[in-house]
């Protein structure tokens, strides 16, 4: 989510009925992938040229737009990006709001800002921090963040835009 919201537009007259209806599921782009190998009936492939291919993150939108009514998938969903961290979970949202002087080059090291908390579903435009007001909340988000970091092979996170490359080089 990170408080933007940008449409999906899909057509498939032969495998999508609805025409011109909108959607209120949550989605992200790691979902296109496995939405179009479920479209297809086409497996993950466990390897590729004798590659072991790691998890697929995402899910299959197929009930999405087979259905307005259908539910979301219950997940919950983590965004990093150059030490920006989030994660979207039912319809909260754990955030950091990241502050970087890319000239610097003495901020390397994981990000340490402290999580903001949203319930984008009644406050989309992420404007009332409710961390304070739900500690707990932030604390069994944050933990489902780090779980899904290191899941993916996010870490390890860092400040430096290009330094994630050779940060996992001194890791091996």
């Amino acid at each position: 989510d990170g408080g933007t919201r940008v449409p999906l537009i899909l057509a498939w007259p032969k495998g999508i009925a609805a025409r011109g209806e909108l959607r209120p599921q949550f989605a992200y782009v790691a979902d296109i992938a496995p939405t179009i190998l479920d479209l297809t009936k086409v497996p993950l492939a466990p390897t590729i040229n004798n590659v072991p291919q790691t998890l697929m993150e995402g899910v299959s939108l197929l009930p999405s737009l087979t259905s307005k009514d259908a539910t979301s998938p219950t997940r919950a969903q983590y965004f990093e990006l150059y030490g920006y961290k989030a994660l979207w979970s039912d319809g909260w949202v754990i955030t950091t709001s990241h502050r970087l002087d890319p000239w610097r080059m003495d901020q390397s090291g994981p990000p340490n800002e402290p999580w903001e908390l949203y319930h984008v579903d009644k406050d989309p435009g992420q404007t009332t921090d409710l961390a304070s007001k739900y500690p707990e909340r932030v604390k069994a988000l944050s933990a489902i963040f780090e779980r899904q970091a290191a899941l993916y092979n996010v870490n390890p996170i860092s400040n430096i835009q290009d330094a994630r490359p050779f940060a996992a080089k001194a890791l091996q």
